[in-house]
């Protein structure tokens, strides 16, 4: 994947580029960068294209895997030492490794403390187990890019270590459709206009979902024995899930509907047991598209549908009542 592969985040690549190419220049590595915002929107994709652009390896790791100095330094076997001397000063062209940690905000704060000092400072302070002794050990340039979506979770020491902060967001229609097409053509599935706008509508403006989508509806075109997907075959995959010409499914409808009854804030621990879902995947994956839409909003006693959210649920017949709405602070 190519920076110019990716559909939009222009100014992200823009800028991601020409770090890239000074890095280059300058044999030194790309300053550390923390994508932030919706989960599925690119931040690995953008990622893996910094690293196909520096022509460098990019090592994925779970951010729990880091708890402590040791972690850091046993983390350095797979980073690469090319263009160093043995004593750590740089000799020749270095390829300093793409380290890319996803949902960065669960590591500990021991592990976040002791990869700052790492990142900023390049080398690493181990305790001996058996003789107690502090070594020091250099390690190379390396570049991290952590993805989260709760950035505020991150300490702040850790957060200044980013010289660089890109929030992703959704995309809009025109870039969502296409996404379907180019990934259609990725997978070697003939697509028609209509069928990818209407994947892009329900898609949610983030690509995960939509190429999610695409290969429902690719399913359904191989099994009805289609060479192109239409709108005669997205239409029953959409039906078949629940998922309506707005992008909302049972799930966002269920959650809806129970705030509208309940009448009052319902807390998150409640929706989680309603919804069998952890609290988790509601902040993450349901609400915020809600809140986007204007449906639901987060009050300091909990989550209440918004008079958008009832009108909804009147306007697709959800619900008969003419109840008056009464917003909650």
């Amino acid at each position: 994947m190519l920076f110019d592969d990716i559909i939009g985040n222009e100014t992200i690549k823009i800028q991601l580029k020409i770090a890239s190419k000074a890095a280059r220049i300058n044999n030194t590595s790309v300053p550390h960068i923390l994508f932030s915002g919706a989960a599925g929107c690119g931040k690995t994709t953008m990622a893996k294209a910094l690293a196909k652009d520096l022509g460098v390896d990019m090592i994925k790791m779970p951010p729990d895997a880091i708890k402590s100095a040791k972690d850091i330094y046993d983390l350095t076997e797979h980073l690469s030492v090319e263009g160093y001397s043995k004593y750590g000063d740089v000799i020749s062209k270095i390829r300093p490794t793409v380290l890319f940690l996803d949902e960065i905000h669960k590591m500990t704060l021991g592990g976040q403390e002791s990869l700052g000092i790492a990142m900023e400072e390049w080398y690493v302070a181990v305790k001996n187990e058996w003789t107690k002794e502090i070594n020091e050990f250099w390690i190379p340039r390396f570049t991290v890019v952590g993805a989260t979506t709760l950035e505020g979770k991150l300490s702040k020491p850790l957060r200044d270590r980013f010289k660089f902060t890109f929030p992703f967001t959704t995309y809009n229609l025109s870039d969502s459709t296409k996404i379907v097409k180019i990934h259609s053509k990725i997978k070697e599935v003939s697509i028609t206009e209509g069928a990818a706008n209407l994947i892009a509508i329900r898609g949610r403006g983030v690509p995960r979902i939509l190429v999610g989508y695409l290969e429902r509806c690719a399913d359904m075109a191989t099994v009805t024995g289609k060479d192109t997907i239409s709108e005669d075959e997205v239409k029953p995959v959409f039906e078949l899930m629940g998922v309506d010409d707005t992008g909302l499914n049972l799930d966002d409808i269920k959650l809806l509907k129970t705030l509208y009854k309940n009448g009052s804030p319902v807390g998150l621990d409640t929706l989680s047991v309603i919804l069998n879902q952890s609290n988790k995947d509601i902040q993450n994956s349901r609400e915020p598209y809600l809140i986007q839409r204007g449906l639901i909003m987060r009050s300091s006693r909990g989550r209440v549908i918004t008079q958008e959210g009832v009108e909804y649920l009147r306007e697709r017949k959800h619900i008969n009542s003419k109840r008056r709405f009464a917003s909650h602070g």
